[in-house]
């Protein structure tokens, strides 16, 4: 990809290329421990919420139907929340294969439209609008773009270049534009802290430590160290979102269930009433 033409022409040109690869090796390992760590703070919640879906839907569709048939040998009025259990019950047995078609259908349409560039320049930024996810979408492009900025001009890369190759590490369009909007300002002779801080969209830590870096003379050390600081923010935040997160499901699941049962037990708790009396 562009990233690694541009390292190994940066280690071409400063007769440095052994150490190139060994950095090669080294950002790879470091950009593989990340989208790890992304992709385990999403699997287990992801595969629990599915998980409590199916449960419910099984006993949205098949056991509730049964008890309902049940029920209406009583001849007796039910309880609000039975009817309303039995009637949402009723909707889904009728018409749930028809809302899974309309699911996937729209989830195909949002998947081609978002291939258009206004809409996924709204899409990719009501994702980083949004109060802590945002927050995290940020963290991640910063200690991305500082890794692989870092590595290149330590390589012997210009900046200008390392910046157009960073731009490929990046996956939301919105910060993409901001990485160009970047590489534009110091093209045309600008400071790569205030082109940073102009773009509005990175970490703040990350213009600081650039605007350090510049002064001192240190700029890819900083931005090395910046990278670690921010991929150990990222890894310390979704650890305790993930141990908040996964009882908060268990929790909903459960009361999702408990209602279900509630309304299964209603009518049984009046009729013995019935009885007794």
């Amino acid at each position: 990809d562009d990233l690694y033409r541009a390292m190994i022409a940066a280690g071409e040109a400063s007769g440095d290329l052994g150490g190139i690869l060994a950095r090669i090796s080294e950002y790879c390992d470091k950009s593989e421990d990340v989208k790890s760590k992304v992709q385990a703070a999403l699997v287990y919640p992801a595969a629990l919420s599915v998980i409590a879906r199916g449960v419910l839907v099984l006993l949205m569709t098949f056991v509730v139907p049964k008890i309902a048939v049940q029920f209406e040998s009583f001849n007796a009025e039910l309880p609000a929340l039975t009817r309303f259990v039995i009637g949402l019950s009723d909707i889904l047995t009728r018409f749930g294969p028809a809302f899974l078609l309309i699911f996937i259908a729209a989830a195909i349409g949002y998947s081609a439209a978002l291939r258009r560039q206004p809409l996924r320049l709204k899409v990719h930024g009501f994702w980083l609008r949004l109060p802590l996810v945002g927050r995290l979408l940020r963290v991640v492009a910063s200690a991305r773009l500082a890794r692989t900025l870092g590595t290149l001009v330590e390589g012997g890369s210009p900046v200008p270049e390392a910046i157009l190759a960073a731009r490929e590490t990046q996956s939301n369009q919105v910060v993409r534009d901001a990485v160009d909007g970047i590489y534009k300002d110091v093209r045309e002779g600008g400071a790569l802290a205030s082109a940073f801080r102009k773009s509005g969209i990175f970490a703040p830590l990350l213009v600081y430590m650039v605007a350090m870096g510049e002064k001192s003379g240190s700029l890819p050390h900083m931005l090395t160290k910046t990278a670690d600081y921010l991929e150990s923010e990222f890894d310390g935040v979704t650890r305790t979102l993930m141990n908040l997160l996964e009882p908060a499901i268990v929790v909903i699941m459960g009361l999702m269930v408990g209602v279900i049962v509630m309304s299964i037990m209603l009518p049984i708790m009046r009729l013995n009433s019935l009885v007794l009396s």
